[in-house]
């Protein structure tokens, strides 16, 4: 986040407001998202019965999985195309 900051002050031309909201949104989303799923494969790893929570989770991790690869994906779009919210 420091380093992405640095890059926005340092520009030339400063971006939108919406560019600049909808960045920030989409990476402490995909944060999260990473959160959660951390969360989730640590539930696993520390249960006794670890095969069963693995198949209880699965669905979950798999659903965690594609939003956040649509959000980093989304999140490089936009970053990558300033110019669009101009």
């Amino acid at each position: 986040m420091i380093s992405g900051g640095w890059i926005i002050v340092t520009y030339s031309s400063y971006p939108s407001i919406i560019w600049l909201v909808l960045a920030i949104i989409l990476l402490i989303l995909f944060g999260s998202l990473i959160g959660m799923i951390h969360k989730n494969i640590k539930s696993i790893i520390i249960a006794e019965n670890s095969e069963k929570k693995l198949l209880e989770a699965a669905k979950k991790l798999k659903e965690y999985s594609r939003i956040a690869l649509l959000t980093i994906i989304s999140a490089i779009f936009i970053m990558t195309n300033r110019s669009l919210f101009s």
